[in-house]
């Protein structure tokens, strides 16, 4: 049987990650691909139903996979938290998602970027906290 295809989780707001392949912090969007054992009908273009789910990050820039997220972490991400698991590694997330150093950061950068991408960047980073 061949793999599904992924598919976005609407439900959770891109975040900033470390891309392997762009070398930089950027967007990545969540997807989820169903896996396992799987009932589909030949003209569907997803299994009906199947018993596992793998989750992927993928770069919003390049559009390459950096990860494999487990169903613990997408169920943080769905409550707007990001995961320890995933911000731990990474101290430049931690210092992106701390609200008083994101306003430093903020003052310090954002005036190069166009106001509609400013704007767009401060409602993505506002969505998230950190989980503690």
């Amino acid at each position: 049987m061949p793999d599904s295809p992924l598919v976005h989780r609407e439900d959770i707001v891109p975040f900033y990650f470390p891309c392997s392949i762009c070398g930089v912090y950027s967007f990545h969007m969540v997807y989820e691909q169903p896996h396992g054992f799987a009932s589909e009908i030949s003209f569907t273009k997803s299994p009906l139903a199947s018993t596992d789910r793998a989750f992927f990050l993928v770069c919003t820039k390049c559009t390459a996979t950096n990860s494999r997220l487990d169903p613990d972490e997408i169920q943080t991400l769905a409550e707007n938290t990001i995961p320890k698991s995933i911000h731990s590694p990474y101290p430049p997330l931690q210092t992106l998602y701390n609200p008083a150093l994101f306003e430093q950061q903020k003052q310090r950068n954002m005036e190069k970027l166009s106001s509609e991408t400013a704007a767009k960047i401060d409602c993505l980073v506002r969505h998230y906290r950190l989980e503690t």
